[in-house]
Order: structure tokens, then C-alpha cells, then sequence
């Protein structure tokens, strides 16, 4: 398993984010390990990102969790994004979110309409999509773009193909 990148959710206090580079910088220089320091990469969620706009290549600022689950949505909508019909906890915690209010300036405010289900899982789901986004897609600050993206399912679980669900 060797990921293009890693992308770490940065809130509170950035511990995982901390703990996984330092994990990557104790280890053997030309390891892979060692390599897979540069590929993780922070996203806080209550910041603004920069993006570039596809028509015109300019970049554009926005605020980083809605950001992240338009990226979600759009992928949702546009039928490019499917999930194992065996991960139960991904499907219940997507229904779940909802938008629970709006800032004065319109921006959405996320969370769960019920706390007991939890939204860690979906978190990571939309971390990943966002990052596949920001350094593979259109919107890449690299400009380079590629046309794949996959997401494995559970550990000892079959891959989508046919075993898919829209949630």
C-alpha cells in the first residue's frame, strides 16, 4: 500500500498529524517510510484553502470544511463515488449529517443529527475525496490531473463492483 498522498484531519491540537510525522522521521532515510513524510499533509477544517478555479486557473480561497463536503456531494452527484453495501457505518453516518445552521455570511455550519452515530468515518471518506481533488483533479495547484480514483473497502471485505449501494 503506497499512497500518492496522506491527508490528516488537523483539528485538536493536530495530534495525529504530529504523531504520523514523527513516526515517518524516525525511520531509515530512502525507506518508503521515510519517503511518505512529504505525502501527509493537514487539513484543518475550520480554515480557508486555496484552490484553483479550472476555467481560469486563478486562485481562489475557500472555506475548508464546506470545501470538503461540496467535494463529497458533487462526487455523490455525479455517480462517481460508490462504497461497500457492507460498510453499514459509512452509509448510516453519510444519512446522518445534516447542515445544522448557517453563519451571517451564509456559510453552512455541519454536524449530526444524532451524535451517537458518530461522523469519524465519514470524516476520512471526505478527507480522502478532497485530497484525490486538491493534488490529482482539475482544481490541482499542480495542474497535473489524472482520471482515477479508488477507495478500498473494510479489511477482509470484497472490493465495490457489483456489491455497491448508493446510500
Amino acid at each position: 500500500w503506497q499512497p500518492q498522498h496522506v491527508y490528516v484531519d488537523k483539528g485538536h491540537g493536530a495530534t495525529q498529524w504530529e504523531t504520523l510525522k514523527m513516526w515517518s522521521s524516525q525511520q531509515k532515510a530512502g525507506t518508503y517510510e521515510f519517503n511518505v513524510q512529504r505525502k501527509i499533509k493537514a487539513y484543518d477544517f475550520g480554515s480557508k484553502i486555496s484552490i484553483r478555479e479550472p476555467s481560469t486557473g486563478r486562485l481562489i480561497e475557500h472555506p475548508a470544511k464546506p470545501f470538503l463536503v461540496e467535494n463529497a456531494v458533487r462526487r455523490f452527484e455525479d455517480k462517481i463515488v460508490k462504497f461497500s453495501f457492507e460498510d453499514d457505518l459509512l452509509r448510516k453516518q453519510l444519512l446522518n449529517y445534516i447542515i445544522k445552521s448557517r453563519q451571517p455570511n451564509g456559510t453552512p455550519i455541519f454536524g449530526q443529527d444524532n451524535t451517537s452515530i458518530g461522523d469519524h468515518a465519514l470524516d476520512a471518506f471526505m478527507l480522502s475525496l478532497v485530497a484525490f481533488t486538491i493534488e490529482e483533479g482539475p482544481m490541482a495547484l499542480s495542474k497535473k490531473m489524472v482520471s482515477g480514483f479508488g477507495i478500498t473497502a473494510t479489511l477482509g471485505h470484497s472490493i465495490l463492483n457489483d456489491q455497491s449501494q448508493d446510500p
